[in-house]
């Protein structure tokens, strides 16, 4: 009898162990996930804010005079580069998204942009990119989710070591590399978008 209870509570501690440690299993490899989703949008970011440079050079000789999408450009700028947070970056690159919108409207009046194969090479990468932008908000917001799940469905008071677990690989934080990089080595939009207007005269 005793050899018995034995063997049951060997066995019930075995299944308890083989759970805890699927639970923690889990747990890390959606942390890896969802930091691998914050770099990507940290990427795409980037990229989004190079392309809508790109994109307004390319037309800002045509538009500059069309006062209310002038200052919707400037807002968009403004807002992307004083982006920090993975939510505020979410936000500017909606912005963007919209105002690009309204500049390919507006090209649609010049005949020499309706035509431009550089502003449909342009139009093509940023639709590419807005789908991998898409796809990676969705791998983070599920992390997210799954993450707080887990939390919350840890047994036996591991729900306090899952919480600073997840505080400790910061999750929730944007990647600190990228504003350093970017206030020394990229440059202002502003900066980029004279750039290519001053191309644009002198090939004009």
């Amino acid at each position: 009898m005793e050899l018995t209870t034995l063997y049951v509570t060997i066995a019930l501690f075995g299944v308890i162990l083989l759970l805890v440690c699927n639970i923690f299993y889990t747990f890390f490899r959606v942390i890896r996930q969802t930091k691998q989703a914050i770099k990507d949008i940290e990427r795409q970011f980037r990229e989004k804010v190079e392309l809508f440079s790109h994109i307004v050079g390319e037309v800002i000789q045509y538009i500059a005079f069309e006062k209310v999408l002038a200052e919707e450009i400037k807002s968009a700028m403004r807002k992307a580069n004083s982006a920090k947070t993975i939510e505020e970056k979410e936000e500017a690159g909606d912005i963007l998204s919209n105002v690009l919108k309204s500049i390919f409207k507006a090209s649609e009046k010049y005949p020499e942009l309706k035509v431009s194969q550089r502003l449909a090479d342009l139009r093509n990468q940023l639709d590419e990119l807005e789908e991998g932008i898409e796809n990676s908000k969705t791998l983070y917001r599920k992390g997210k989710t799954v993450l707080k799940n887990i939390i919350d469905k840890m047994p036996f008071g591991f729900n306090g070591l899952g919480k600073k677990v997840k505080k400790s690989a910061k999750i929730e934080d944007t990647d600190a590399d990228f504003t350093e990089k970017k206030s020394k080595s990229k440059k202002p939009i502003k900066k980029i978008i004279i750039a290519e207007k001053s191309k644009k005269n002198k090939k004009s």
